[in-house]
Parts: structure tokens; C-alpha cells; sequence
């Protein structure tokens, strides 16, 4: 058995407490099914297989942490842990990671809205934390971007060199998140300026 096979030391927290207020209806976007199976079991299934991951844990909306979809059990039960979602991304990442068990020294932060990450992207982000920084997935802007002016006149095209749009995983080393939330609670994965994160695609 190799190194990497045997160090199940990277803890996930799978962010799936929101209301979907913002799509609208009444099913959960994190419970809508995808290409075969729910969003969320997409994100359970993926960061079990990867051979580093030790522990997931689900924070889910109250009303389901105490009763979750049986879906969600298709998966390695005794890997996955329940949490209880909070009023805020970063209280829902909080909870998350007091469940965690303490052999958990890296720390990936995920959003169940994003169902189909790759594994090649989970290595990369599990690499540059095991290298000491923070990171966070991202994908470069590939779209022109327009500055203009309060009434709609184009000013100019932004640069989009140095542009990237912020994916999930975000990974931390354990310390440093825990660090984080008990300076603030404020929602530190969400603001990674507060600290230097490296990028990868």
C-alpha cells in the first residue's frame, strides 16, 4: 500500500445548509438531481473515493440534519458525519469543523452547488496546502469583460490576464481555519484576502 493511500489525514466539510432562496422553489438546489444522482451525493461520492480524504462531513439545514435523505447514505457511513447548518455560510463552516475528527490536519471546504469537481482538481488543492499556503480552486475568466460607466456607456475592456472565478474546494491547513473562526466569526472562506491563498486550476 502506498504513502499517500495510507494518509487519510485531509478532513472535508461539504456546505449544503442554504435554503435556496436564491433559485427559488421549494427542493433544496443541493438535494436536485444531476446527471444521474443529487447534487450533493455527487460531492460525497467523489471526495470518499479520493485516497487521502479520512472523514466528510455534511452540514445540512436543521430540518434535515436530524433527517436526511436516505440517498445520502449510499456512500461509506462510517466516513461521513452530520452537522447542523448555521445562519451563515461561515457559522455552517464553523459547525462543520467542530465535527471534525482531530486526525483531520488539512481541511477542504465545499459547496454542495458544485456537484461535479474532478479528482485531478482535489489533488491540486490538497498539494499546495500540504506545501504550507492556503488554496483555493479557480478557473480563468474566459469571457470579455466591459467597464462602464452608472448610465451604461462602455469605458473600456478590463484585462482579464490576472482574472479568475473562485470554485470549490477551498483548503486550509487545519490550524490556520480554526485560527480563523476563533479570531472572527466572519466569513473567512468567502474573504480569502485576509490571508494569501494560492490558486489552482
Amino acid at each position: 500500500m502506498s504513502t499517500r493511500a495510507q494518509r487519510r489525514d485531509v478532513g472535508v466539510i461539504i456546505v449544503a445548509g442554504g435554503s435556496s432562496a436564491r433559485t427559488g422553489g421549494e427542493e433544496l438546489k443541493q438535494f436536485r438531481w444531476v446527471a444521474g444522482k443529487p447534487m450533493l451525493l455527487h460531492s460525497v461520492q467523489t471526495f470518499m473515493a479520493h485516497p487521502e480524504v479520512g472523514m466528510v462531513v455534511c452540514v445540512l439545514p436543521p430540518p434535515y440534519a436530524g433527517d436526511p435523505p436516505p440517498w445520502l447514505f449510499q456512500c461509506d457511513v462510517d466516513r461521513l458525519l452530520l452537522s447542523i447548518g448555521g445562519r451563515t455560510r461561515s457559522e455552517s463552516v464553523a459547525n462543520g469543523l467542530d465535527d471534525l475528527p482531530d486526525e483531520s490536519a488539512i481541511v477542504l471546504v465545499h459547496d454542495a452547488a458544485r456537484p461535479l469537481v474532478g479528482m485531478g482538481t482535489i489533488d491540486r488543492v490538497v498539494a499546495a496546502v500540504r506545501a504550507g499556503a492556503p488554496a483555493i480552486a479557480a478557473l480563468p475568466v474566459v469571457d470579455t469583460l466591459k467597464e462602464a460607466t452608472e448610465d451604461g456607456a462602455i469605458v473600456r475592456t478590463v484585462d482579464r490576464t490576472s482574472l479568475w472565478r473562485a470554485q470549490t474546494p477551498q483548503g486550509f491547513p487545519r490550524a490556520l481555519l480554526v485560527d480563523a473562526h476563533r479570531r472572527a466569526r466572519s466569513p473567512v472562506t468567502s474573504r480569502l484576502s485576509r490571508r494569501s491563498a494560492q490558486w489552482t486550476n
